[in-house]
């Protein structure tokens, strides 16, 4: 009987030790922690929406690119339906600072200020050379640094000996080299591949723009 009132004189204690749970680090830990901060990342600069986009080829290999600031110092740099192929969209003067969008070998896909029009936009491959190529242009020009008007990374030299080249053919001088002598035509069947684009506008050492078979030797 005395066992009996001290084992009942004790289930009240173990009551009390049963039923206050135990505080353990996690717990207080969990209390002491501050909200994390949520920080918004910055959106991705969309590319200006460009009227000929669906003209313009796209190559499962390429890869984005980030835009920067960079200008184009050729003085002709021929913007492309494709990567030194296809029909020529248009030329991308020197300075522009067109939207860079992917790249794809030694290529680049971009957007710029169409030249007829301002108000609207258009998409090209352009040579990567185009912000790194010495332009040679036959000028009176011996020191560009005395002209403001010339680039600073553009050298324009006086060419003693001019280009010349036999008939039927002219002198281009932006097809990303030193200027060179084309074939004139006025249709892609003219040219040795008459591809689509074959035969397309390049600058003339003159100044002017010519049709001819661009990307093969006359």
């Amino acid at each position: 009987m005395r066992k009996l009132f001290v084992l009942c004189a004790l289930l009240p204690c173990v009551a009390m030790l049963v039923g206050c749970p135990k505080k353990n680090g996690a717990d207080a830990g969990d209390e002491a922690a501050a909200p994390a901060a949520v920080v918004d990342a910055a959106p991705a600069v969309a590319a200006p929406a460009a009227k000929n986009v669906n003209d313009v080829a796209r190559f499962p290999a390429e890869k984005p690119v980030t835009d920067d600031d960079q200008k184009t110092v050729d003085l002709f740099a021929s913007a492309k339906t494709g990567c030194k192929s296809g029909a020529q969209v248009a030329l991308v003067r020197a300075g522009t600072d067109p939207f860079k969008i992917a790249e794809f070998q030694d290529c680049l896909l971009v957007t710029f200020p169409d030249p007829k029009d301002a108000n609207t936009t258009l998409m090209g491959w352009i040579p990567k050379d185009a912000f790194t190529r010495v332009t040679i242009v036959d000028a009176g020009l011996k020191d560009a640094s005395k002209d403001a008007t010339v680039d600073a990374a553009v050298v324009v030299v006086d060419a003693a000996a001019p280009l010349k080249c036999p008939a039927g053919q002219e002198v281009i001088v932006n097809l990303g080299q030193p200027p060179t002598c084309r074939k004139k035509c006025t249709a892609d069947k003219d040219c040795k591949t008459p591809t689509a684009g074959a035969c397309a506008n390049a600058n003339t050492a003159a100044g002017k723009v010519a049709k001819v078979c661009a990307n093969e030797a006359p």
